[in-house]
């Protein structure tokens, strides 16, 4: 299971910038139901099947699988907030909840909300102080930064 920064490292090493954008693109864009292969080979000016051949080549995922690979991340690390598991889902871009919750299972091997129960006992302060203590929303904040 390659994190986010394993991934961008991977293709540090594969000298790839165009690989490197399109992960950046989709972290950036990650709630928009329009991310899809061919907005990003567009996006980057080149053809749908040259841009599957260098991120195929640089992550050894296809287009698809790298953003769904990007938007699981993104979820996993959310779940470590306060939002509930329908407004992650949302905030990646899976507007089926149930689709988010098989999705997530297959990845990690563990539900949703098992996985929060079980980070939470690895948390120094609860989500739910945090959030009250900082009134911030975690999908928000992750898209200024």
């Amino acid at each position: 299971m390659e994190t986010q920064v394993q991934l961008f490292v991977k293709c540090s090493q594969s000298s790839n910038f165009r690989v490197k954008h399109a992960i950046a693109i989709i972290l950036h864009n990650l709630n928009q139901d329009e991310l899809n292969v061919l907005a990003l080979a567009s996006t980057l000016n080149i053809s749908p099947s040259h841009f599957r051949r260098i991120v195929l080549s640089a992550t050894d995922m296809t287009p698809s699988r790298l953003i769904k690979h990007c938007r699981l991340e993104s979820a996993r690390e959310l779940l470590a907030g306060v939002l509930s598991v329908k407004e992650i889902s949302h905030c990646v871009g899976i507007r089926d909840v149930s689709h988010f919750v098989r999705d997530f299972k297959a990845k990690y091997g563990i539900r949703p909300t098992e996985y929060r129960r079980k980070m939470s006992g690895h948390l120094a302060f609860p989500p739910h102080i945090l959030a009250r203590q900082y009134a911030i929303h975690p999908c928000q904040t992750r898209r200024e930064q």
